[in-house]
């Protein structure tokens, strides 16, 4: 029983399958609690040379 509830308001794997799929077609970005220019410059350069070559990602 889950605390606080009157009734197990838990779901089962598959019971909400457009939730348990956000994984496959989104991304998350880290906060950057600090200012690590660095570490976001390699995000930017990342993200860059995956978005100057998504047609030939969405090819293969």
């Amino acid at each position: 029983m889950v605390s606080f509830t009157d009734r197990d308001v838990r779901q089962y794997k598959g019971a909400l399958p457009y939730a348990e799929s956000i994984q496959d077609y989104a991304f998350g970005v880290p906060s950057f609690k600090h200012c690590d220019t660095q570490a976001i410059d390699r995000y930017i350069a990342a993200f860059k040379k995956v978005f100057t070559q998504i047609d030939v990602l969405v090819e293969a």
